[in-house]
């Protein structure tokens, strides 16, 4: 079938605002947004810039906006009509490439700026298998941060809210039962009372994490 691609082009080098370019090419309705974009970038235009790595939804690296919701392109059919635009909240660097990696390491950065020491016992970190998969849970998390591009309160400019993203990367620290620190300032800074426990986070998530649950046990320890 044909399909048509709205691509949401963009250099900051050179260009003032992302423009709509318009791809027709024939697809299989069996593959995915991201094997269209490859197939647009080796016929059509060879400039297209994207980010990919796996393919199979493994890493998290093709994360955009496709038909305005946030998904992995490796993981979005086709269609034949489709638009597609960079994550948003991000810098582009070009086309579809955000900088996401800044973001992410300014939210761990800001985690162990915390004062964090490590539970040992003669050399052995105690860990309670009773609790083994409350804390393994969040760790599953790939950094696709399309839990960040969806949350709707980062839309709202009043708000102080950090997005799921920063918080369930504290979590993965702070539910460790491995690490002792400062946590409780830091989860109220990240204004968790702010989440509305809209669930769009988790709905998105490609791990299929319950975000919103690790935010309650994070709370229910600020609270204790």
């Amino acid at each position: 079938m044909k399909g048509r691609f709205i691509i949401y082009k963009f250099d900051p080098r050179k260009d003032v605002k992302p423009l709509p370019v318009e791809y027709t090419l024939t697809i299989d309705p069996k593959e995915t947004v991201l094997m269209a974009l490859i197939q647009i970038r080796e016929t059509l235009d060879p400039d297209l810039a994207f980010r990919y790595a796996c393919g199979a939804r493994k890493c998290g690296e093709c994360g955009m906006l496709i038909n305005k919701k946030a998904v992995l392109a490796c993981d979005e059919q086709v269609r034949p009509d489709q638009t597609v635009k960079p994550l948003p909240f991000f810098p582009v660097i070009k086309d579809l490439v955000v900088d996401t990696e800044s973001f992410i390491q300014k939210t761990f950065r800001t985690i162990f700026d915390e004062t964090l020491e490590l539970k040992t016992t003669d050399g052995i970190v105690p860990i309670d298998l009773n609790i083994l998969k409350t804390y393994l849970e969040p760790t599953r998390c790939m950094g696709c941060l399309l839990c960040q591009a969806t949350c709707p309160l980062l839309r709202k400019a009043e708000t102080g809210f950090v997005g799921p993203y920063p918080l369930l990367a504290l979590s993965q620290i702070a539910l460790d039962p491995r690490w002792e620190g400062a946590f409780e300032p830091l989860i109220k800074r990240m204004d968790i009372h702010a989440c509305t426990e809209c669930g769009m986070c988790a709905k998105i998530c490609p791990q299929g994490i319950d975000l919103p649950a690790f935010f309650r046990l994070l709370d229910k320890r600020r609270d204790t």
